[in-house]
Protein backbone atom coordinates (compact mmCIF):
# COMPACT_ATOMS: atom_id res chain seq x y z
CA UNK A 1 0.00 0.00 0.00
CA UNK A 2 2.74 2.66 1.06
CA UNK A 3 4.49 1.63 -2.48
CA UNK A 4 1.56 1.87 -4.47
CA UNK A 5 0.80 6.01 -2.57
CA UNK A 6 4.76 6.86 -3.41
CA UNK A 7 4.20 5.69 -6.71
CA UNK A 8 0.81 7.77 -7.53
CA UNK A 9 3.07 10.52 -5.53
CA UNK A 10 5.71 10.29 -7.80
CA UNK A 11 3.33 10.31 -10.91
CA UNK A 12 1.67 13.85 -10.03
CA UNK A 13 3.95 15.84 -12.19
CA UNK A 14 3.55 13.72 -15.30
CA UNK A 15 -0.50 13.48 -14.51
CA UNK A 16 -0.53 17.26 -14.40
CA UNK A 17 1.49 17.62 -17.44
CA UNK A 18 -0.89 15.16 -19.74
CA UNK A 19 -4.08 16.26 -17.86
CA UNK A 20 -3.74 19.80 -17.81
CA UNK A 21 -3.26 20.54 -21.43
CA UNK A 22 -6.58 21.40 -23.47
CA UNK A 23 -7.41 24.65 -21.92
CA UNK A 24 -4.63 25.99 -20.06
CA UNK A 25 -2.28 25.88 -22.86
CA UNK A 26 -3.88 27.75 -25.16
CA UNK A 27 -3.88 30.50 -22.54
CA UNK A 28 0.05 29.70 -22.21
CA UNK A 29 0.90 29.85 -25.44
CA UNK A 30 -1.45 33.23 -26.24
CA UNK A 31 0.86 34.70 -23.18
CA UNK A 32 3.83 33.44 -24.18
CA UNK A 33 3.10 35.25 -27.47
CA UNK A 34 2.63 38.22 -26.54
CA UNK A 35 5.24 38.26 -24.65
CA UNK A 36 7.35 37.48 -27.82
CA UNK A 37 5.77 41.01 -29.66
CA UNK A 38 3.11 39.30 -31.63
CA UNK A 39 -0.52 38.75 -31.56
CA UNK A 40 -2.16 36.53 -28.46
CA UNK A 41 -4.18 35.02 -31.41
CA UNK A 42 -3.11 32.04 -33.07
CA UNK A 43 -3.40 33.12 -37.18
CA UNK A 44 -1.78 30.00 -38.62
CA UNK A 45 -5.36 28.18 -37.80
CA UNK A 46 -7.96 28.20 -40.93
CA UNK A 47 -10.64 26.88 -39.02
CA UNK A 48 -11.82 26.98 -35.56
CA UNK A 49 -13.00 24.28 -33.51
CA UNK A 50 -9.40 22.91 -32.43
CA UNK A 51 -7.82 22.48 -29.28
CA UNK A 52 -5.18 24.43 -27.72
CA UNK A 53 -6.54 27.91 -29.72
CA UNK A 54 -6.98 31.13 -27.36
CA UNK A 55 -10.48 32.31 -28.21
CA UNK A 56 -11.15 34.72 -24.86
CA UNK A 57 -10.91 38.37 -25.04
CA UNK A 58 -8.31 40.70 -25.37
CA UNK A 59 -8.81 42.00 -21.60
CA UNK A 60 -8.21 38.62 -20.45
CA UNK A 61 -4.64 38.56 -21.67
CA UNK A 62 -2.82 40.80 -18.93
CA UNK A 63 -3.66 37.83 -16.54
CA UNK A 64 -2.17 35.53 -17.91
CA UNK A 65 0.84 37.56 -18.65
CA UNK A 66 2.92 36.22 -15.91
CA UNK A 67 2.50 32.49 -16.46
CA UNK A 68 3.69 33.14 -20.23
CA UNK A 69 6.98 33.84 -18.19
CA UNK A 70 7.24 30.53 -16.71
CA UNK A 71 7.70 27.23 -18.44
CA UNK A 72 4.49 25.19 -19.18
CA UNK A 73 4.99 22.80 -16.47
CA UNK A 74 6.01 25.46 -13.61
CA UNK A 75 2.83 27.64 -15.42
CA UNK A 76 0.60 24.36 -15.01
CA UNK A 77 1.46 24.01 -11.44
CA UNK A 78 0.77 27.83 -10.85
CA UNK A 79 -2.04 27.80 -12.65
CA UNK A 80 -3.92 25.18 -10.81
CA UNK A 81 -2.56 26.29 -7.48
CA UNK A 82 -4.63 29.87 -8.69
CA UNK A 83 -7.64 27.89 -9.13
CA UNK A 84 -7.42 26.10 -6.39
CA UNK A 85 -6.88 29.36 -4.06
CA UNK A 86 -10.19 31.03 -6.09
CA UNK A 87 -11.58 28.51 -5.22
CA UNK A 88 -11.26 28.36 -1.76
CA UNK A 89 -11.34 32.66 -1.89
CA UNK A 90 -14.59 32.45 -3.38
CA UNK A 91 -16.34 29.82 -0.69
CA UNK A 92 -14.68 31.76 2.00
CA UNK A 93 -15.98 35.53 0.17
CA UNK A 94 -19.33 33.95 0.14
CA UNK A 95 -22.32 35.67 2.39
CA UNK A 96 -23.50 32.68 3.83
CA UNK A 97 -23.52 30.93 7.11
CA UNK A 98 -20.42 28.77 7.76
CA UNK A 99 -22.52 26.02 7.61
CA UNK A 100 -23.14 26.60 3.98
CA UNK A 101 -19.69 27.12 3.10
CA UNK A 102 -18.55 23.76 4.04
CA UNK A 103 -21.10 22.11 2.14
CA UNK A 104 -20.00 24.01 -1.03
CA UNK A 105 -16.68 22.87 0.22
CA UNK A 106 -17.93 19.35 0.05
CA UNK A 107 -20.04 19.80 -2.72
CA UNK A 108 -17.40 21.27 -5.05
CA UNK A 109 -14.55 18.38 -3.96
CA UNK A 110 -17.17 15.93 -5.62
CA UNK A 111 -18.41 17.68 -8.62
CA UNK A 112 -17.10 16.55 -11.64
CA UNK A 113 -17.34 19.78 -13.55
CA UNK A 114 -14.95 21.95 -10.48
CA UNK A 115 -12.81 18.57 -11.02
CA UNK A 116 -12.93 18.88 -14.55
CA UNK A 117 -12.53 22.51 -14.83
CA UNK A 118 -9.51 21.30 -12.73
CA UNK A 119 -8.23 19.29 -14.72
CA UNK A 120 -8.62 21.36 -17.89
CA UNK A 121 -6.90 24.63 -16.43
CA UNK A 122 -10.72 26.14 -17.39
CA UNK A 123 -11.40 29.74 -15.82
CA UNK A 124 -13.88 28.52 -14.16
CA UNK A 125 -12.54 28.65 -10.47
CA UNK A 126 -11.65 32.04 -11.25
CA UNK A 127 -15.19 33.34 -12.24
CA UNK A 128 -16.55 31.41 -9.56
CA UNK A 129 -14.10 33.94 -7.23
CA UNK A 130 -15.38 36.74 -8.93
CA UNK A 131 -19.09 35.64 -8.66
CA UNK A 132 -18.49 35.71 -4.80
CA UNK A 133 -16.89 38.66 -4.58
CA UNK A 134 -19.43 40.65 -6.07
CA UNK A 135 -22.28 38.94 -3.69
CA UNK A 136 -20.64 39.74 -1.28
CA UNK A 137 -20.45 43.49 -2.03
CA UNK A 138 -24.50 43.48 -3.10
CA UNK A 139 -24.89 41.61 0.38
CA UNK A 140 -22.92 44.29 2.09
CA UNK A 141 -24.87 47.09 0.75
CA UNK A 142 -28.05 45.62 1.57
Amino acid sequence: MASELAQVIADIPELARVLVRLTFLAYHAAASRVLAGQPAYDTSFEAAGGFGLFYYPPTFVPLLLPFGLLDPAAATWAWIGMSVVALLAGIALLPVASRVRWTILLLAGLSWPVMYAFKLGQVGPLLFLLFAVGWRGIASDA
